[in-house]
């Protein structure tokens, strides 16, 4: 949602903006939760058929969207789109945090696995009406190079790396010094499955003990009940684990710029606004051995990992050298500015303004 909001702050007051969406938002409540100030910005409605037939899911449904929503494209001069590929009938830049439409089929994927990965990609394209040639004809702009990477072999485009809007400087002025922090980490992110809030729990519970004196807060909203009440038995068994779900903007960011270490445990990011706050607030975060959360650490071997037992040797040789905690801190500091939202923002008009 940073990015769609980040998309029409920049573009706001030089063009007359028009949202497509399939909801109607509250942009009043949106920017005071992501810290924006969209104001001046129609609102029209896609409107899906009321009968979705039974074998559409998730990723058909946006295929759906897809086809839908180039209907009503037709009368703009340029679409921005911040959600999945679209094959749109004027020119378009098209911001793609991962593929959506066609999923990668594995080489090493075979049987049954392999007919059913080929045949979802066949239906989606056929819902959303999708074109690869008139899709490459798109100005494509991507999260990170391993997303980059995906979409040259799903789509065979070449994307340009812009960085998410991850980082407003106003929130992070007031950040502690390494010595004022707590030895503690701070995992961020939705508490389910995918984001593998459980690993993390698990990391620093071997960390303990092994005899090092650290804790973690665990933060996120759900939409996972079962998995919620998993990660919070162990919680409630485990005093050095403090599960504190939603929580405010506020208190998150007081958590991130008072504690030393971040520790994230997704696989497969695409990106990992999250992380990235982490290092603009001055911690040090650990992060799983694949995607592009490995670009936000600047590719640095002492803190990726590719299991909890590799995540704790990790960790642990961190913790036990200050000096190499201050020197992974100011070189992570150095890349801070490549998520700004600014920065974001700046590409987003020059790119906007060279297709019009």
């Amino acid at each position: 949602m940073t990015v769609c909001l980040s998309v029409m702050e920049a573009l706001q007051g030089e063009y007359d903006l028009t949202l497509y969406s399939t909801d109607r938002p509250d942009i009043d409540s949106l920017n005071e939760h992501y810290g924006t100030d969209v104001t001046d910005v129609a609102v029209e409605r896609v409107t899906l058929p009321t009968a979705i037939p039974s074998f559409v899911d998730g990723k058909h449904e946006r295929a759906m969207v897809n086809r839908v929503a180039k209907r009503q494209l037709s009368g703009e001069d340029v679409v921005v789109s911040t959600q999945w590929e679209l094959n749109a009938p004027i020119p378009s830049l098209q911001y793609i945090d991962l593929p959506s439409l066609v999923s990668p089929v594995p080489s090493d994927l075979g049987g049954l696995d392999r007919i059913r990965k080929r045949s979802g990609n066949a239906i989606s394209k056929r819902l959303a009406g999708f074109d690869a040639a008139s899709f490459g004809d798109a100005r494509v702009l991507t999260n990170s190079n391993w997303t980059a990477n995906l979409l040259r072999t799903v789509h065979g485009v070449e994307a340009e790396v812009v960085y998410p809007p991850s980082v407003k400087r106003d929130d992070f002025q007031e950040t502690r010094e390494w010595d004022e922090r707590e030895s503690g980490f701070v995992t961020v992110g939705r508490i389910r499955p995918s984001k593998r809030t459980l690993r993390a729990m698990k990391i620093v519970e071997a960390l303990r003990e092994r005899g090092l004196d650290v804790h973690l807060h665990v933060l996120g909203p759900t939409n996972a009940p079962e998995y919620e009440r998993r990660a919070r038995a162990i919680a409630a068994d485990r005093p050095f684990i403090k599960y504190e779900g939603e929580v405010s903007r506020e208190r998150l960011l007081h958590l991130l710029s008072t504690h030393r270490y971040g520790l994230h445990a997704k696989d497969a990011e695409p990106f990992g606004i999250a992380v990235a706050e982490m290092v603009a607030a001055g911690m040090v975060p650990f992060v799983p051995d694949g995607g592009g959360q490995r670009e936000i650490v600047d590719n640095n071997a002492a803190l990726v990992y590719s299991d909890i037992s590799d995540a704790v040797s990790s960790i642990e040789r961190v913790l036990a050298d200050r000096e190499k905690q201050l020197s992974l801190r100011e070189t992570l500091a150095r890349k801070v500015s490549d998520f700004t939202r600014q920065n974001y923002k700046t590409a987003i008009k020059q790119h906007t303004a060279e297709l019009l």
